[in-house]
């Protein structure tokens, strides 16, 4: 277990059950005494129990995390590493089931329970919103929500080159519209064109003594 906890890096903590009790960690070893879990907050579509924000026997119940168990073993996740979103305001993983519980990100982009109608995909270019649930874990939903500031923020270099490539091409354009039609406009090129399609004609206008 040591040696899967040393190559993984989502699990903090993985534990080894026996007849339905904890007996060892990879932190703790060989408990003194068997530890037996609470009842889980809920069960996913593969029947994995999750525990939210429950108190870790690690650390003599002072910290909380997300722990999940399958078959004879559980692990302690490190959710920010497992969903890979760099900003937690952008971002929350929720239990969407019978109960609504936070799993992580930020608790405030959903605080209560999605109905069915809104579990859609939700996509818009400009804010990179989406809602999504797994089909395997069902009910477990990923929200994404990044706001234009952090677009912005993520995207600044590109737009200031793009707004110069603008100015640039305007500016352009701008000087050859104008020295065409300067040049359109002239004596010069009037009485030219005059010549070549014959615009000009004799006219006699005799004087009277």
């Amino acid at each position: 277990m040591r040696k899967t906890l040393f190559r993984s890096r989502f699990v903090k903590e993985i534990g080894f059950y026996e007849d339905g009790l904890l007996v060892c960690s990879t932190y703790l070893g060989i408990l003194d005494e068997p530890f037996k879990e609470a009842p889980p907050d809920f069960y996913t579509g593969l029947n994995d129990a999750f525990w939210i924000n429950t108190p870790l026997k690690l650390f003599e119940a002072q910290a909380t995390g997300t722990i999940v168990k399958r078959g004879k073993y559980n692990a302690v996740l490190n959710m920010d590493g497992v969903v890979g979103f760099s900003s937690s305001q952008d971002w929350q993983l929720i239990y969407n089931g019978e109960q609504f519980y936070h799993i992580a990100g930020n608790p405030r982009l959903i605080e209560s329970t999605v109905n069915k109608d809104e579990q859609q995909y939700i996509n818009r270019y400009f804010s990179l919103t989406f809602f999504m649930c797994d089909e395997r874990y069902s009910n477990t939903c990923l929200k994404v929500q990044s706001d234009e500031g952090r677009l912005f923020s993520l995207h600044n270099s590109k737009l200031v080159l793009f707004i110069f490539i603008m100015l640039t091409t305007a500016a352009l354009s701008h000087m050859v519209t104008f020295n065409y039609l300067r040049r359109r406009r002239s004596i010069e090129y009037r009485i030219t064109n005059g010549l070549a399609h014959n615009k000009f004609f004799v006219s006699i206008n005799p004087l009277w003594i």
